[in-house]
């Protein structure tokens, strides 16, 4: 387990370390999905969070940055001081400091035994083991990558293992979109046809108020869902991830809708699970 995880930290550092590397000043100062932030506060991002799992301290005297339009919870004020704080740095500088950082923490992990990874702590979806936790910081580091590389035009590591594990991420939410943010009823079901390039095909049914995945169910099948939605990868990652308008994203027929429309615009219009 610990080999593979890191592999994927590694996998997904060193993409965002080559995308970044011939960046023109423009190119880090372009505006991405995330509101508020550039291709560098990306940058800054990924920095901000392995140096507050190395235990560093919140950068102080940025509480001006935190009262920005953009910034909207505690956990939004803590990003913000962390990317406000490498603002006056070069896109360069930034990245060589992710570079420097990122093998920091890829060295002590490496160093942990097999009885650390297993070890259940808190982590952005609960109480999960440490592999589980670092699974989860690499698929956020990759949709980090995915904003850049929308920002600069340079589309790109939508497959792999990175990419794998981060599809893997959103599919496990689809049970909980269907059932406690949508709202289906019992009997209802939606098929998400992911087109590629990485492709999924996921069936969601709900029994006794609760969504469950059932992809592997025979009976149910693919034909017999109540609306089948069909999109490629990187719409499943944009609204999943809340990078883009949902009633846009159907506008420019970026999500197919078959069957019962109501309820697959209703899963469409909250498919963001990332708040």
């Amino acid at each position: 387990m610990k080999d593979q995880i890191v592999e994927l930290l590694k996998t997904e550092w060193n993409s965002i370390a080559e995308l970044c590397s011939d960046l023109t000043d423009a190119e880090w100062e372009r505006s991405t999905d995330c509101p508020g932030w550039t291709v560098r506060d990306q940058v800054s991002h990924v920095i901000a969070i392995e140096r507050t799992l190395m235990g560093e301290p919140e950068p102080q005297g940025f509480e001006e940055a935190k009262l920005a339009e953009h910034v909207k919870n505690p956990v939004g004020e803590l990003n913000e001081a962390w990317a406000a704080s490498r603002r006056p740095l070069s896109g360069a500088e930034v990245l060589k400091e992710m570079v420097d950082v990122t093998n920091q923490r890829l060295a002590i992990i490496e160093k942990m035994t097999e009885e650390e990874m297993d070890k259940v702590g808190w982590s952005p979806i609960g109480e999960v083991p440490f592999s589980v936790s670092m699974s989860v910081r690499a698929f956020d580091c990759w949709v980090h990558e995915q904003d850049i590389r929308r920002a600069i035009g340079r589309p790109g590591h939508m497959t792999g293992v990175a990419a794998e594990n981060a599809i893997d991420r959103i599919v496990m939410a689809l049970p909980f979109v269907v059932g406690k943010r949508s709202g289906a009823l019992d009997g209802q079901s939606v098929y998400f046809r992911v087109t590629g390039p990485t492709t999924r095909d996921v069936v969601v049914v709900m029994e006794d108020g609760k969504g469950r995945d059932a992809s592997a169910d025979p009976i149910l099948g693919t034909a017999k869902a109540t609306s089948t939605l069909s999109m490629d990868t990187e719409t499943l990652v944009c609204l999943g991830c809340g990078r883009w308008d949902p009633e846009q994203a159907i506008f420019q027929a970026k999500v197919a809708i078959e069957g019962d429309v109501e309820l697959g615009q209703k899963v469409v219009h909250n498919l963001n699970f990332m708040f």
